[in-house]
């Protein structure tokens, strides 16, 4: 069988502590109690005093104290003792278990040696063989003197396949885990023995966490589970046979979490055995399994030689190799186990077929096309933080961080060979048949586990390869204000080194100064080794920052004469870095006179934030970014603080970065807010406006302030058509929500984009904006027919009608609010400026929380005070409970 050494290899590999049993003694009686002479003994499923990981265990037959003649005489008795106390605090805490399997409760509960000889012994099936992998094994530190074991294993005639000695000393407890990782012979026995060398052996000893399992004989399989890579069978599975045999109890693991239950064609679904009556065991990513129930003839399911057993699309299609083509994924870690009906385990080996699929290629067929990004949009816009990788690469991160986001969109377009490639035509065609089953997955997939999740920017563009030319790509236009200014830095802002420095930030050539910009925003990455084959060009960096704290540094720049900008050019230092270099916010003010190394007291005249999680600082490109609208001044004071991610890390974190320079650029697409009505309105008709060929947008809110059922988006409006499903027009993607609105314009051609002309506006997007929330955090993101995101200026206007969580509709949000919550609680009255108003619960006291101190005035939400903490309103809170849990459960008993 073809891949058959490679995968042997593999399941030796993962044979250890993958899928092992573990004991820990808990949930085995008090202390003193004898430990079952057959504790763990053929286990199938967690049970007291043991776990099984990852599935199903080894099935083998074990004995406690086998020779229990050697302790007292008598081969009945049992020597191995349950014991606890805060004397083996130690013991238990060497390998955290956790769970009452373990230690019952927080309570340490070890197996204690009564005697100075002891045994476990371990049977494996025919045809298998031992996997002994680890224990803890230590004294307390009320024993006397050391103590010295001699622990060995031994086979069936008695001889030694593996010992160690352990001097345990005083007067400290002293422990360690012994890892024999011993593998045995095929159908051998084993007995692991405990001799105490000392004679006599005082205090206490005892081991916890037992970790074994046991292997079949693979060098020669019997048969194979098929997993198929690529083609029209894309992650179909079946059980295949050499020679004749029946099954009763079988597992597939993944511990990538490479499975795909949705698709799983369970013999207990489809009624594979009508002899027997078969009931899954687990269905997860992680670990497929079922067995033969009692009902039935439990003779199990036959297959005759050369028979195959098919599972469905039991796997996802998931690339071999990574996106570099070279380096392994690892997801191909298929393991089986599977019993004939006598709870013998087989020999069969997962073995995959096919070609590798390349990165991107959803449907498997080997090729990224139109049926994979039906496959890949399904996820587009989501947030998978949390997820597995696999997880997170079937919803659409092709780069890896854990989100399906507009550079993944680009990297998808890439990997297609382009729009035109990807699209063919300006109509999107209809999905095939196995990319609406595909479909149909990714849509459970998105149901099931990310409703919570936010969608962001989408956007399907044709995206420009980057030039190197001369020519100005970008459909804005900027040009770069002023010359070189002369820089300084407070007294006592130290630069990182003597070739660091504000003067750094602007000796790149990217940007020259004489008002043009020689190479295109946007395609100028600082980490390009073909672009700069000898290193970065200049580089912004000062050091001497707070550890474990947020830190700023501010430049002072001195243009000369009077300069006007609306906007700035920046580039992260090292925005590849996970971690360093990260700057989130910049505050500019300007004037005509000197500030004479202070940093104003007043509010900035401009303020951007490059918040943790947008992708654009998580490389080094040259972009622009907007000052939301024109300031002048000879003088300009700027304060760039880093990232709470970079400040975290003050060992490689410095405040730098690349090219910065002051743009003259167009107008702002400009969001308005009607604070009062809820209407959010978008324009693009300030002075100095350009056309724009927009493809999407988003509008986000942290503090979850949009209404996504009032959102009606730009389709239909003006030069929006109004799409129908299929991407030929503006559409509200679906997973806009209460954090997130989406629209966007599928389309491979940048002619049919919607130009979104110089003086259009407003268009009205609907009452989607939450006045009352007191949130005034939107960001609006846009981007064009290049794939280039731009910010647009948000600006509020009127008063909110109220503030979420004023109950009594006063005004302000204060103790009386918090008397109308709890005299509501638990029942269905609608209470004012409620943003639940559905029913009076525990959400409705947070909100008050929050916004206390609130008040209604011309500018909207205003803090007036802090949370009191007073203790009756945590009492009252408690005593409310029961009225809540009382009328919830007379609801349910009425319903």
């Amino acid at each position: 069988m073809k891949h058959r050494a490679l995968y042997l290899a593999a399941v030796l590999t993962m044979s250890g502590v993958s899928h092992a049993t573990v004991v820990g003694f808990g949930q085995l009686g008090g202390s003193n109690a004898a430990v079952p002479k057959t504790l763990a003994s053929r286990a199938t499923a967690d049970g007291n005093g043991f776990v099984v990981t990852n599935g199903t265990t080894p099935n083998i037959v074990l004995d406690w104290d086998v020779d229990g003649e050697n302790n007292n005489g008598n081969p009945n008795s049992n020597g191995w003792d349950i014991h606890t106390s805060s004397w083996f605090v130690d013991i238990e805490n060497q390998t955290i278990g956790g769970g009452d399997w373990d230690n019952e409760g927080s309570s340490n509960r070890v197996g204690q040696l009564d005697f100075d000889y002891h045994s476990i012994g371990f049977a494996a099936d025919p045809g298998a063989a031992l996997v002994l992998n680890s224990f803890d094994f230590g004294n307390t530190e009320e024993t006397m003197d050391t103590s010295v074991w001699d622990l060995s294993l031994t086979d069936s005639a008695d001889n030694v396949v593996w010992s160690q000695q352990v001097t345990l000393t005083n007067p400290d407890s002293d422990v360690l885990t012994v890892s024999p990782n011993f593998t045995g012979t095929l159908g051998e026995s084993y007995t692991l023995i405990f001799a105490g060398v000392n004679d006599p052996l005082n205090g206490r000893h005892a081991i916890d966490n037992l970790s074994f399992n046991q292997i079949p004989d693979l060098s020669n399989p019997i048969g194979s589970l098929v997993i198929n890579r690529s083609g029209p069978n894309a992650g179909i599975a079946y059980i295949q046979v050499d020679q004749a045999l029946s099954f009763s109890d079988y597992e597939i693991r993944s511990a990538n979490g490479a499975l795909n239950p949705e698709g799983w064609n369970s013999i207990a679904s489809t009624n594979g055995d009508p002899n027997d009556t078969w009931s899954e065991v687990s269905a997860t990513t992680t670990s497929l399994r079922e067995q033969d129930s009692a009902n039935g003839t439990n003779d199990g399911v036959s297959l005759n030689v050369g028979g195959q057993f098919n599972l469905g699309q039991a796997f996802s299609v998931l690339p071999q190799f990574h996106l570099d083509g070279t380096t392994p994924t690892g997801w191909e870690d298929a393991g089986f186990s599977i019993y004939d009906p006598s709870g013998t385990l087989l020999a069969l080996l997962p073995e995959y077929s096919g070609d590798p699929v390349p990165w991107g290629d959803y449907n498997g067929d080997l090729s990224i096309d139109i049926q994979d990004w039906y496959l890949f949009s399904a996820g587009l816009g989501q947030d998978y933080t949390g997820m597995t990788a696999i997880e997170a690469y079937l919803g659409g991160d092709l780069d890896g961080d854990f989100d399906s986001d507009l550079f993944d969109y680009k990297l998808f377009v890439e990997l297609a060979g382009g729009a035109s490639n990807l699209f063919g035509t300006t109509q999107v065609p209809e999905p095939s048949s196995i990319a609406l089953v595909a479909l149909g997955g990714m849509a459970l997939l998105v149901s099931r586990r990310y409703r919570a999740t936010l969608a962001v920017l989408v956007t399907v563009v044709a995206m420009a390869v980057a030039t190197r030319s001369h020519a100005q790509a970008t459909l804005q236009n900027f040009s770069v204000v002023g010359s070189t200014p002369t820089t300084s830095i407070p007294e006592g802002q130290q630069n990182e080194s003597e070739t660091a420095g504000p003067d750094q930030w602007f000796d790149d050539d990217i940007l020259d100064e004489t008002g043009q910009i020689v190479y295109d925003l946007f395609s100028t990455n600082y980490t390009d080794a073909e672009l700069f084959p000898n290193g970065f060009k200049g580089q912004y960096a000062i050091g001497g920052e707070t550890p474990g704290e947020v830190d700023s540094a501010v430049v002072f720049m001195d243009y000369g004469s009077p300069v006007t900008a609306n906007w700035f050019a920046y580039a992260q230092r090292t925005g590849n870095n996970a971690v360093a270099d990260k700057v989130g916010r910049f505050d500019f003010w300007f004037s005509n006179v000197d500030f004479a190394g202070v940093v104003p007291t007043t509010n900035p005249d401009a303020t951007f934030n490059l918040l943790s999680t947008d992708n654009r600082i998580s490389d080094s490109t040259i972009r622009p970014y907007t000052l939301g609208g024109s300031h002048s001044g000879q003088y300009v004071a700027v304060r760039i603080t880093e990232t709470d991610e970079s400040g975290a890390v003050t060992s490689t974190s410095r405040i730098g970065g690349h090219e910065f320079r002051l743009l003259d650029g167009p107008s702002d697409v400009v969001l308005t807010v009607d604070r009062s009505t809820g209407e959010m309105t978008l324009a693009n008709n300030l002075a100095g406006a350009e056309n724009i060929q927009m493809n999407g947008y988003s509008i986000e809110s942290p503090g979850g302030a949009l209404i996504a059922e009032n959102f009606d988006g730009v389709g239909g409006d003006a030069s929006f058509p109004l799409g129908t499903g299929s991407g030929n027009g503006w559409e509200v993607t679906e997973g806009s929500n209460s954090s997130r609105l989406v629209e966007s314009y599928f389309t491979a051609n940048p002619v049919l984009n919607s130009t979104f002309a110089a003086g259009t506006g407003p268009i009205s997007l609907g009452n989607a904006y939450q006045g009352i929330s007191g949130h005034e955090d939107l960001v609006f993101l846009w981007t064009n027919s290049q794939g280039e995101v731009y910010n647009a200026r948000v600006e509020y206007m009127g008063v909110a009608p109220g503030v979420a969580g004023d109950y009594n509709d006063d005004g302000i949000v204060d103790l009386a609010d918090y008397a109308v919550w709890r005299n509501n609680l638990g029942g269905t009255n609608v209470l004012s400026n409620d943003l639940t108003p559905d029913s009076v619960a525990a959400d409705d006291y947070a909100t008050w929380k929050t916004n206390f101190g609130k008040q209604v005035g011309a500018l909207g939400g205003v803090v007036a005070a802090s949370v009191p903490e007073p203790s009756t309103v945590l009492i009252v809170f408690a005593s409310a409970m029961p009225v809540i849990l009382l009328r919830r459960k007379c609801k349910a008993a009425r319903s």
